[in-house]
């Protein structure tokens, strides 16, 4: 606390007149001098007061008495240092988002590498990425780590469509477990940037790779629209949404590939820094375009939950399950005979017969439809010369009763 004072003296004329400007002088500054200690008097004992009041209030440290020099002097705040706060931030915010993505999945890695999921949330961080440049101005841990998480979400993608789905479908607690193992190991230099001094390169060229990746993805999607057969209504519509999506997909990968070369370019050949922001201008408009291209597929995805978590259906369309997905990767789907007699929806036959303990009945795996597979559910039946031939034995058995009477 400062405590200022000001006062002014009035000596009488004759004084003035006697002894000249010189005693005036003299008296404002012993005046002055006098004000000025008792001040700083006052303000020592104001802050003595302020700081005992504060350590009576405050949780004392446990620590046990010690004579190392440095806790004598900074107390228990010397035990941390800066890769440890750093860490601690990359530990929360990565938990945090992705722990909350599974959650809505149920922690079930088939669902959660729904590829209809996995563009919604693709979609969610282009929401997220305009924050992120608004309230933190410098690309300092936060920020790289926010751009770790979004190329993740992007090497999901690029796993779900440009691997054999059967893979993905029986491996997919690998593959998000092997995701995560990679996502910690990048995380490492930005972590350790105090050491490293090239965190922000790393990142840069992995966004370059994923985004490379991601383009290729919608280039696949696309072409299987454009060479595939739909059988239903709604394999037509499924198939549409996915080759918009993919459309979105190239927009933002093969637009954002820019983004390293120019940082690089920036950082270590004395480019005019503004090229830079005119390339995030670039992917900030291609990202109005990619999330328009999306809505279709989340409105696949949302029909089929409700309140973001549950679902309607015990395999939604996106998932590798679905019998679209499990294709010999010819560009169609699997024949009719495939189909069972009185479902819904076709099963894929060949990898449930594989897993016994995964059959799920019709009624089971297709509680609500949508209407157009109301309109469209004949469509799903295979014709009568496919069907499995149907068995005798409950006839005879019946018969060879009445007989026996």
């Amino acid at each position: 606390m400062t405590v200022s004072a000001t006062a002014v003296v009035t000596l009488p004329q004759n004084l003035l007149a006697a002894t000249g400007s010189s005693a005036l002088v003299q008296a404002t500054s012993t005046l002055l001098i006098s004000i000025a200690a008792s001040t700083a008097a006052a303000s020592a004992s104001y802050s003595t007061s302020a700081t005992a009041a504060a350590s009576a209030y405050a949780l004392p440290d446990d620590l046990p008495r010690t004579h190392n020099r440095w806790l004598a002097i900074a107390g228990d705040v010397a035990l941390y240092n800066t890769d440890l706060l750093a860490t601690a931030i990359a530990l929360f915010q990565h938990t945090a988002v992705f722990g909350t993505l599974f959650l809505l999945r149920g922690f079930s890695p088939k669902r959660a590498l729904d590829l209809h999921y996995l563009t919604i949330v693709f979609a969610l961080s282009f929401v997220a990425l305009p924050l992120v440049f608004l309230f933190d101005l410098r690309i300092d841990e936060v920020k790289l780590l926010f751009f770790l998480e979004h190329e993740a979400v992007e090497y999901l993608i690029a796993i779900r469509v440009l691997a054999p789905a059967k893979f993905v479908a029986r491996n997919s607690g690998l593959i998000v477990l092997l995701s995560w193992c990679g996502l910690v190991l990048l995380t490492i230099p930005v972590v350790l940037d105090h050491h490293f001094h090239h965190s922000a390169d790393v990142v840069a060229w992995c966004a370059f790779t994923s985004d490379f990746l991601l383009g290729i993805s919608g280039l696949t999607l696309v072409r299987r629209w454009a060479v595939s057969h739909p059988l239903t209504r709604f394999t037509l519509r499924k198939s549409r949404a996915e080759a918009m999506a993919g459309v979105a997909f190239m927009l933002h990968g093969f637009v954002t590939m820019s983004v390293g070369p120019v940082f690089a370019l920036v950082l270590y050949d004395d480019v005019d820094p503004a090229y830079f922001a005119y390339v995030f201008v670039a992917v900030f408009l291609s990202a109005f375009f990619a999330v328009a291209f999306m809505i279709p597929v989340a409105g696949i995805f949302f029909a089929n939950v409700w309140w973001c978590c549950g679902q309607r259906k015990a395999i939604l369309p996106g998932q590798a399950e679905w019998y679209e997905g499990l294709e010999d990767n010819k560009g169609g789907p699997r024949a009719e005979q495939d189909y069972y007699a009185g479902d819904v929806a076709p099963r894929y036959a060949a990898y449930a017969a594989a897993r016994e303990e995964e059959i799920r009945s019709p009624n089971e795996a297709w509680n609500v439809q949508l209407p157009e597979e109301r309109s469209t559910a004949w469509q799903s039946v295979g014709s009568p010369s496919r069907l499995p031939p149907k068995s005798n034995v409950y006839y005879r058995d019946v018969l060879k009763d009445l007989l026996a009477r």
